[in-house]
Parts: C-alpha cells; structure tokens; sequence
C-alpha cells in the first residue's frame, strides 16, 4: 500500500509546546510524522466559546477532506476529545487508523473504566505501533479485534537530541532522570558506601534526599540532557517499591519502553533495568546493560562489572545513537506496516 503525502495525515497536538519530560517523546514523533510527510491535522486553540464552533467547523472540514482508505495517524491516549470524536467519524469513513501506542492511561493508572473507554476506541484502528513484545501481547490478550490489524514493534522512542561525545568512565555511580514526583521508590534506594546516585528531574519524593549518597542535579532542557547527565549507568525502574512491580505505575512498567531508555542511550550510558520490565526482552537481545529483579542487588552488581564488559557494552550502546537520534524508528515501523 504505496500513499502519497495527500493521503498521510496525523492529529498535531503537542507542537508548538515545551516539556521538560512526558511530552518530549510525543513532540518528536509529530516532528518525524512531519519529515515522513504526513500532513499535520490541527484545531483552533480552546480559550474562548467561539473557539470551540471554529473547531467543531475544522473538524467536520477534515472528516469531509480527508478520502476513504487514506491514513490517518494518532498518538494514543488521544488528546484532545474533538481529536477522539474525529476517529469515530473517520472509522465510518473507511479510513485506515494507525494509532502509536505511547500510553495507555488505563493500564497506568489501574482504572477499569478508563481502560474500558480506551479499548473501545482502540477497536477502530487498523495499524498498530507498540512499544515491545509484552505490549503487543497486552494487546492482543485484551483487544481481540486486533488480531486482525497489522502490529509492529517500535522499541526505543525516537530521541530528536544530541548524542553525548564524551568517553564514560566505568564508576559506582548510578543515574535516574524523569518526572521524580511518581518515583517513590527513589526513597528505598540502597544506602551502599560504594554506590552515589545522581537524579535529574522535578519534585524529588519527599524523604529521598535524606540519602547521604543521592545528588539531586535539578531540572535540565531535556534536549541537553544527554550530554549534561553523570554516572556510569542509566537505571530503568518505576512505581513506589524496590523489589518487582510496585502499585500502578510500577505495574504499568512491565510493559512499556520509557523513554529514558533513550536518554541513556543517547549519554552512551548503559542501562540497569527490572527484568520484568516492558524493556527487558530488547535490552537482553542487544546486550545494552544489566537487568535485576530488585534494588537490593545494586551493590551486589556493580563490583561484579568489569572495564572489559563495561566497555563491551558500551560499545553496543553507542551503535544505536545515531538512529534514535535521527528519527529512524518510527519511519521505519510505519514503512513496515504499509508495506504489508
């Protein structure tokens, strides 16, 4: 299925935006939509009730312009809720709907009803982008109409930064980055001598910061990010406990890739990641850094990593800069789903 840049169209919603994390991923993905050459839907700002006719008036403009069999594409959870009516519409239009998984808000947070509302959004989709494995298997358990879409794997988001130069040297120095306020686990992190932990991000837990061994670094503009952050290693971990998954968010995490994976990657910075995470299945296959069951095994782990496979490692981390920086992934999971 071969289309042209008049039948590829994507929902803009996060550009002209700033984020200091969340968004960052889903602007660049409306950037790479952009360069693909799919042609950006937009609606009016919402400030004002007349505002709101106008974008009722944009919309039924698009559903009327936009032809059957033409390819609209949509980040998922779908903001804002004229954007959600508007699948609706072009389901009924016959327009093929690819929809790029980046969250799942129901899953998140362990809310039924919303998960409810969102499946039933998701069965009028005929192209699915999905973070991993464990995501493409969550799918197909709870949407069986998606047995009959096309699915592709996208791994690491896409990261519009750059890539960190500089030679890391092999050190007991851990780094976290991310909105800090849902990581209640960063209170439990092992008080090891051997180990210093650095956090990038805004509103540490309360009561992390009583850890001797954690510097808190602040908030840094997320494309600089890859060249400001220290440390040795990148961990991956989510929720409030330190062993397995823990409460919603910690849940949630086995099955998504988050995005710091991509920041670590882009810092040339391998990962330490839960091995019941959404990410683990790609982190073992490309040998890009070390999975544990807890926290508890940090300082058992570390002293066990020599300079040969630390660097051995390293070496694979930064084989993988150039196309997440690039934009590579996303193109390149859309170009499989319309090739087949």
């Amino acid at each position: 299925m071969k289309l042209t840049e008049s039948e590829k169209y994507f929902f803009e919603v996060y550009y002209p935006h700033e984020f200091h994390h969340g968004g960052v991923g889903n602007k660049d993905i409306e950037t790479i939509l952009k360069k693909d050459g799919f042609l950006p839907i937009r609606l009016p700002e919402r400030f004002l009730p007349i505002k709101f006719i106008m974008r009722l008036i944009v919309m039924a403009s698009w559903v009327w312009k936009i032809k059957p069999n033409s390819l609209v594409a949509f980040q998922f959870p779908v903001y804002p809720r004229m954007f959600r009516i508007m699948t609706y519409l072009l389901a009924k239009k016959k327009v093929k709907l690819l929809v790029i998984l980046s969250d799942i808000d129901g899953l998140k947070t362990n809310n039924e009803q919303i998960l409810q509302k969102e499946l039933k959004l998701l069965k009028l989709c005929t192209h699915f982008i999905v973070h991993g494995g464990p995501m493409q298997r969550w799918l197909l358990e709870n949407l069986p109409e998606a047995g009959t879409a096309k699915i592709v794997q996208l791994g690491p988001f896409d990261f519009l930064a750059t890539p960190c130069q500089e030679k890391r040297l092999l050190q007991p120095s851990i780094c976290f980055a991310g909105n800090l306020s849902k990581s209640g686990f960063l209170v439990h992190l092992p008080q090891s001598e051997s180990i210093v932990y650095h956090l990038y991000g805004e509103d540490p837990p309360i009561g992390c910061l009583d850890n001797s061994r954690i510097h808190y670094h602040g908030v840094y503009d997320p494309y600089g990010l890859p060249s400001a952050i220290v440390g040795s290693f990148g961990l991956i971990w989510d929720g409030e406990g330190a062993d397995g998954p823990s409460g919603a968010i910690g849940n949630y995490q086995q099955y998504i890739f988050p995005h710091k994976l991509s920041l670590y990657i882009l810092a040339g910075m391998p990962v330490i990641a839960p091995n019941f995470g959404g990410s683990a299945e790609y982190i073992s296959s490309m040998g890009i850094g070390w999975l544990i069951n807890s926290l508890e095994e940090l300082p058992e782990l570390l002293p066990t990593i020599d300079e040969t496979a630390y660097h051995h490692v390293r070496k694979k981390i930064l084989s993988l800069q150039q196309e997440i920086c690039r934009g590579e992934h996303l193109p390149g999971a859309i170009n499989k789903l319309i090739r087949t």
